[in-house]
């Protein structure tokens, strides 16, 4: 039997949630540097290939000089 007829099998009988975590499918957070870069690494990746350093200088320039006047510009341009 796949594991996902397994699984259709376990959730119809009512013997499993699954909207609920199961612990075993939780992993331990690194804590050597290299494995925190593994994970971080990928994300920081996304995020300056989204998020530009323009956009980053300008948005926070312009907040430091208006303060919370343009505030619905900056979240309505991001």
């Amino acid at each position: 039997m796949s594991e996902r007829a397994r699984f259709e099998e376990e959730v119809e009988s009512g013997h499993l949630d699954p909207y609920q975590l199961d612990p075993k499918h939780i992993l331990e957070p690194p804590v050597a540097m290299g494995e925190i870069l593994k994970k971080i690494g990928p994300g920081i990746i996304l995020s300056a290939s989204i998020v530009g350093s323009g956009e980053l200088i300008a948005t926070t320039t312009l907040g430091a000089e208006v303060g919370y006047t343009v505030m619905w510009l900056i979240i309505f341009s991001a």
